[in-house]
């Protein structure tokens, strides 16, 4: 009996550790500092992953190039225009947009550009308000901007 009542005991005083240790997360929105690690809420996103690339909420015009715990990073494909394409140089712009798991909601943040040198098969991406610039990694790298940069190619190759 008195082993009992001292599993009961416990199993109630962990119950009740663990609704604290959840409500203080959830009240501080997730960047709660616990016991060595970094206690995250996680937002239910509407990341839908088609053809090994995620979407927002399944829309192929939403391509997810980045994602956080609370926010997103994505390419608004119904803006994207072949800027030039000369035989040796393709350019593209499109908007990019944030995505916030949290309020469900999608905001524009500006350009991006893209650049790439069809001679050797390089390409690099802009980011217009900033001037941060990267290179996509070639096809097939475990990359979800890589993903995202040939499926734009492929739709806008399409249209």
């Amino acid at each position: 009996m008195a082993m009992k009542n001292f599993i009961c005991g416990s199993l109630e005083k962990k119950a009740i550790l663990v609704l604290l240790v959840t409500t203080i997360c959830v009240l501080s929105g997730g960047m709660t500092y616990i016991g060595g690690n970094q206690g995250k809420v996680v937002y239910a996103s509407a990341l839908e992953e088609l053809d090994g690339i995620h979407f927002w909420k399944g829309d192929r015009n939403y391509p997810v190039y980045a994602s956080g715990n609370q926010f997103g990073s994505a390419l608004d494909l119904s803006s994207a225009y072949v800027v030039s394409d000369d035989g040796e140089e393709l350019i593209i712009a499109v908007s990019e947009v944030s995505i916030n798991y949290a309020e469900d909601r999608i905001v524009d943040v500006g350009r991006m550009t893209f650049k790439e040198d069809r001679q050797q098969g390089i390409a690099h991406y802009c980011h217009e308000e900033s001037g941060i610039c990267k290179r996509v990694k070639k096809e097939g790298s475990n990359d979800w901007m890589n993903d995202v940069y040939y499926y734009l190619k492929t739709v806008l190759e399409k249209n």
